[in-house]
């Protein structure tokens, strides 16, 4: 439990840079993407610490593009 409150202070520590950083150049948005992205970071790791469940890349990948490469596999397999 120590490991996660230890990714949960750095994660602060660097959400508090970045907030910094991109609020004195007026970069709202630059900064917002990061937050977002260090946040799911975050998350990721707390959860391979506390070893949940996590999902395979490439399911997600295939359940995404699954509806646009199976025609185009089933059409290729048929010319063969």
């Amino acid at each position: 439990m120590l490991i996660v409150i230890g990714i949960s202070l750095l994660a602060a520590v660097a959400g508090t840079l970045i907030w910094i950083r991109n609020g004195k150049k007026g970069r709202k948005r630059e900064r917002a993407w990061a937050l977002l992205l260090l946040a799911i970071g975050t998350t990721y790791a707390i959860g391979v610490q506390l070893r949940l469940p996590m999902p395979n890349p490439v399911d997600g990948i295939t359940y995404l593009f699954g509806p646009v490469y199976k025609p185009i596999l089933g059409w290729i397999q048929e010319e063969l």
